[in-house]
C-alpha cells in the first residue's frame, strides 16, 4: 500500500495539474464530487471514513484477498490528490521542492497512517472471521478465540479512526 501511494504522490508530483487532471482523472474526480471537502468538522470526516472501514471489512469477508485493490484504489487516490495539492502549493510560494514536499507530508503523514493501519486492521479482521467460518467448529474454543480477535482487531481500527480525525482536525 505504501509503494502505491508512494508511486501515485510521485506521479501527482511530476505531472503538471493539467496533465494529472487528464492522466489521474477517476482518482482527482474524488476531489471534484466534494469526497474531500474543506469541511473540518470532526463528524463528517469520522463518518466519511468509518464508511470506508465498513466497506473494506464486508470486501474482506465476502471477498478474503480482493480487498486488496480496495486498498490499493485508497492508496492511488490519496497519492495522487496529495501529489496534485503539493506540486500546485510549490509552484505558487516558490519554495524548493524537497523542503515542501517533506513540510507537506510531515502534517499529512500522521493522520494518513493511522487511518491506513485502520484500513489494514479492517481487511485483517474480515479475513480472519471468513476463515474463521469456514474452518472452525462453531462451538470451539479456537473457533471463539478467533471471533474473538477479530472482532478485538476491528474494535481497534474503529478506534484508529476515531484517532485519526481528531489529528486531521487539530493538526
Amino acid at each position: 500500500m505504501l509503494s502505491v501511494f508512494v508511486t501515485f504522490l510521485f506521479l501527482g508530483l511530476m505531472h503538471t495539474p493539467e496533465t494529472s487532471a487528464k492522466l489521474f482523472a477517476a482518482q482527482l474526480s474524488f476531489v471534484q464530487d466534494g469526497a474531500l471537502s474543506m469541511n473540518f468538522d470532526f463528524n463528517a470526516i469520522a463518518q466519511n471514513n468509518l464508511r470506508v472501514l465498513y466497506v473494506t471489512f464486508g470486501i474482506s469477508l465476502i471477498y478474503g484477498a480482493g480487498v486488496i485493490i480496495m486498498i490499493a484504489w485508497n492508496a492511488s487516490v490519496w497519492g495522487t490528490i496529495i501529489g496534485t495539492v503539493i506540486r500546485k502549493g510549490f509552484e505558487t510560494s516558490g519554495a524548493n521542492i524537497l523542503s515542501y514536499t517533506a513540510a507537506s507530508l510531515l502534517q499529512i503523514m500522521p493522520h494518513l497512517l493511522l487511518e491506513s493501519l485502520a484500513y489494514l486492521g479492517a481487511a485483517v479482521s474480515g479475513g480472519m472471521l471468513a476463515l474463521c467460518a469456514i474452518f472452525q467448529k462453531g462451538q470451539s474454543k479456537r473457533f471463539l478465540y478467533t471471533l474473538t480477535d477479530s472482532f478485538l482487531i476491528f474494535a481497534v481500527s474503529i478506534g484508529l479512526i476515531l484517532l485519526s480525525a481528531f489529528i486531521e482536525i487539530n493538526i
